[in-house]
This record gives C-alpha cells, sequence and structure tokens, in this order.
C-alpha cells in the first residue's frame, strides 16, 4: 500500500484494515453515480470491510426488532407473550419466532 493509499484511506476516516474493501468498492465503479462519492465509497467499504471480515463488528447490546409481531417463545414454542420484559427472557432459555 503506497503513501497516496494510505493518504485516501485518512481522508476517508478509515484504517488500512479497510484498505481491500476499498479497492474492491471503487473497482465495482458504481461510486461514480453516487451523489457524494466520498462518502459513499467510505460507507460501502464499511460494509464490504464486515463481509471480508477485515475488521471486527462491534457489539451492539441493544436489541431493536422491526417486526411488532415479533413474540417470544420457550424452546416448546410456546407464546410467553408481548407483555413479558425482555429482561425475564434472560432468566430462563427462550428462542424468538414470528407471530
Amino acid at each position: 500500500m503506497g503513501d497516496e493509499w494510505g493518504l485516501f484511506l485518512k481522508e476517508l476516516g478509515l484504517t488500512c484494515n479497510y484498505f481491500l474493501a476499498v479497492c474492491k468498492v471503487l473497482k465495482q465503479g458504481t461510486w461514480a453515480a453516487a451523489r457524494n462519492p466520498r462518502a459513499y465509497v467510505k460507507k460501502a467499504a464499511k460494509t464490504e470491510a464486515r463481509k471480508m471480515h477485515l475488521v471486527e463488528t462491534p457489539w451492539n447490546d441493544t436489541m431493536e426488532f422491526g417486526d411488532k409481531n415479533l413474540r417470544f417463545c420457550d424452546f416448546n414454542a410456546e407464546s410467553e407473550g408481548n407483555d413479558d420484559s425482555i429482561e425475564g427472557c434472560f432468566n430462563k432459555r427462550v428462542g424468538c419466532a414470528g407471530a
């Protein structure tokens, strides 16, 4: 990796771990049509780096579910109800099932 690449990664706010991911994004060429090509390359490189296992995915200890019909079930697929607190789920073995 040359000095130019190092400067480019620094301008994007990325470390050298993202070098191969940035190369892949640039090679795809879709960045050229983006409204903000630099931001597109940065975001796409972060996505590609995670897919390529070049960087660790940060652990997020918050749980967000977009499906309001999601319900918690025990391992016998018996509904725990939507009113149970999530904290109660950690006190026993539970799984998740769609509604």
